[in-house]
């Protein structure tokens, strides 16, 4: 349903195409970039501006950066990797030493629309220290979207 704040609902057409976007992203070490997004027509589910976020998540905003959704994003950059040994052996994980990969989100994509910021709720305190969470969540990566395709 749409809505003055957020005209073209997650998965409703638009008058400028379907209003969902997938996008996909790159990393490896600590940069994150986002290589791909095109506009589908799909319905976005769990995505939820009134819980404060407590995982790597995309956040749609406006032009003057105002958020309008916000999508978890499961794995997104995994710290182990899965091992698969010979058949009837245990499947192990093992860290990642090279922490390269790829992952894909599929975000809400009304047409107030303008920018997908990648983040990271902030890190807890050290032991020891006040077991209070930054502010800020940190910024993986912080794009434009595109206006091909609109």
């Amino acid at each position: 349903m749409s809505s003055p704040e957020m005209p073209g609902g997650p998965g409703e057409e638009t008058p400028d195409g379907p209003a969902a976007l997938r996008l996909i992203y790159e990393y490896e070490g600590g940069e994150v970039r986002l290589v791909s997004q095109q506009r589908v027509d799909v319905a976005v589910s769990g995505f939820d501006l009134d819980e404060a976020p407590t995982a790597d998540h995309v956040e749609v905003r406006d032009a003057d950066g105002a958020p309008l959704s916000r999508v978890r994003v499961r794995d997104a950059l995994p710290e182990s990797l899965e091992v698969f040994g010979e058949p009837g052996e245990a499947i192990t994980r093992v860290p990642d030493t090279v922490q390269r990969g790829a992952f894909t989100v599929v975000v809400p994509a009304p047409t107030a629309a303008a920018r997908v910021v990648l983040q990271r709720p902030g890190t807890e305190a050290p032991p020891g220290e006040r077991g209070v969470e930054s502010v800020e969540p940190i910024v993986l990566s912080d794009d434009a979207i595109e206006e091909t395709g609109r």
